[in-house]
């Protein structure tokens, strides 16, 4: 089976699995907004709804909502890129303090790239943009 591993862990046998995808979308020289939610979750804090909510001030790129390391739940924070600036900052204009379902949103610029998170460990930890399970 391509892309499995065995990996010795001292009182446990490890399967560790790399599942080879596309990796993380090309966002070369698109503009990221940061996206925070002050308060609770709102139900509609996923990447389509998002794209939704952004679009009407351009082509959204991508959106990513990190997530907890070990409990897959949603981070109360996203990134929103947008290949035009003039776009990101219509977006930051109108949608920071805009509340979805309650929650107050805060939208800037984000201030660290995808490479600078990773160096500091930020978005999970992944490596190389593929993501490893390891099975006990």
């Amino acid at each position: 089976v391509r892309g499995l591993r065995l990996c010795p862990i001292p009182g446990a046998l490890a399967v560790v699995v790399a599942m080879a995808g596309k990796g993380p979308p090309d966002i070369a020289g698109m503009t990221s907004l940061k996206v925070d939610v002050a308060g609770a979750l709102p139900d509609k804090w996923n990447a389509e709804e998002l794209r939704d909510l952004f679009e009407k001030f351009g082509e959204v790129g991508d959106v990513f909502i990190p997530r907890e390391k070990y409990s897959e739940r949603s981070r109360p924070f996203a990134f929103v890129r947008f290949p035009r600036d003039s776009d990101a900052r219509e977006a930051i204009k109108e949608m920071n303090g805009y509340k979805l379902q309650g929650s107050m949103l805060t939208v800037s610029k984000a201030n660290r790239s995808r490479e600078m998170a990773r160096e500091t460990g930020g978005e999970g930890g992944k490596e190389g943009g593929r993501k490893t399970t390891i099975l006990y």
